[in-house]
């Protein structure tokens, strides 16, 4: 599901008459390509938006900062409840001023030793990205790339805690 940006305000804003931040969770699906915006309550996907992930991502998931692979919930963790990985930071402006190139920020977070390279959320960030070529490719440096108005919708209906799914 491709949103064309010509409608995207439109259904911004009837998806924010019924879908509250709290209400929802983030599902990446790496061999597909997209994010989605699920409905907690359903698990019913409200929105998904193409993305670009971890160049070395087919060499398995991020084990540690600089491998340039894009983490994973882990097998029987790929659920709201089990999944690892939460919203944190949440960064309305660029996350990275003096790259000057990064639309809003959501950090991909984790409490879990076993990711205690994701502490603080820094290391991987699903955000904006100008580079338009790039979107259904294998490219970043782990980081989950959208398009900024993409990253725009995303941001609006999430908060931070939101718990974030990936799966291969």
């Amino acid at each position: 599901m491709r949103l064309a940006t010509a409608h995207l305000a439109d259904f911004t804003e009837r998806l924010g008459e019924f879908v509250k931040a709290e209400a929802t969770f983030l599902l990446v699906d790496k061999s597909a390509f997209l994010v989605y915006l699920m409905e907690l309550k359903t698990n019913r996907a409200l929105a998904a938006f193409p993305i670009a992930y971890g160049v070395n991502s087919n060499e398995g998931p991020k084990t540690r900062r600089g491998d340039l692979r894009t983490p994973e919930s882990p097998a029987g963790e790929r659920d709201p409840g089990s999944t690892p990985f939460y919203a944190h930071p949440t960064v309305e402006d660029d996350p990275f001023p003096s790259a000057g190139c990064i639309t809003r920020g959501i950090g991909v977070s984790s409490d879990d030793p076993r990711f205690s390279f994701l502490s603080g959320g820094w290391t991987v960030m699903l955000h904006g990205t100008p580079d338009r070529g790039c979107i259904g490719t294998r490219a970043s440096h782990g980081c989950i790339r959208l398009l900024p108005e993409h990253i725009k919708v995303l941001f609006d209906h999430i908060r931070d805690g939101t718990k974030i799914i990936i799966v291969p």
